[in-house]
């Protein structure tokens, strides 16, 4: 409906009111969502360059996180639509927390993997 009454004339229109609010936040939303997740994305593989010794490590974290975030995005096509807000912080947050668990877990693998070299 709002897109219609800005579509009445060719003057640029100011709406106000809750329904112009969530539109206008959600149009928001869906541009920026892209930048922030590719500037999640590029920061998070400094930080995992700096923090590991190997130089393909980072990337594999990034596809295995890749993975997660669309295996995630692709329930919401059979299990119906999601809340706009849901939907911009879901990948964000989701790289951040499975980057945590990831380094949590390469670490420990090389830890045991030493251990395990130093019995033989």
């Amino acid at each position: 409906a709002i897109d219609k009454i800005k579509a009445i004339e060719s003057k640029e229109k100011y709406l106000s009111g809750i329904s112009s609010l969530v539109k206008d936040t959600k149009d928001l939303i869906d541009h920026e969502t892209p930048i922030y997740v590719a500037l999640a994305v590029a920061l998070a593989l400094i930080v995992l360059s700096l923090a590991n010794e190997s130089t393909i490590i980072p990337f594999l974290f990034m596809l295995n996180i890749g993975y997660a975030i669309l295996y995630n995005f692709g329930t919401n096509f059979f299990l119906g639509e999601i809340s706009y807000i849901t939907k911009a912080i879901a990948a964000v947050l989701q790289l951040a927390v499975t980057t945590d668990y990831s380094i949590f877990l390469y670490h420990r693998y090389v830890e045991k993997k030493k251990k395990n070299e130093n019995k033989n």
